[in-house]
């Protein structure tokens, strides 16, 4: 698991923190913002409902995930994997999610 102190901030978005990854310089960690999130996972801000949903704050991550593979499928043949979106090189733990 990593800690966010040890970390270098690269930069941030709405929803979003990006920071440097320690053993892979070409890689990059993202997590959501805290102020963001409630303690149990939803998005701030949010009805109830709409809050809660499955994924809660992690509704983006999965719609990115998604977008990858369907390009991954749709290139398969042709084995061109050179996509103008970041590639998903796995999860690591955080102490902030």
């Amino acid at each position: 698991m990593y800690s966010i102190k040890d970390l270098n901030l690269l930069g941030k978005g709405t929803q979003k923190l990006v920071f440097e990854h320690i053993e892979s310089p070409d890689k990059v960690i993202k997590i959501m913002r805290p102020e963001n999130a409630t303690a149990d996972g939803a998005r701030v801000g949010q009805h109830y409902l709409r809050a809660h949903r499955s994924q809660g704050i992690y509704r983006q991550f999965r719609r990115e995930l998604i977008q990858y593979l369907q390009l991954c499928k749709t290139n398969f043949y042709e084995k061109n994997y050179t996509f103008p979106i970041e590639t998903v090189h796995g999860f690591v733990g955080t102490d902030w999610g």
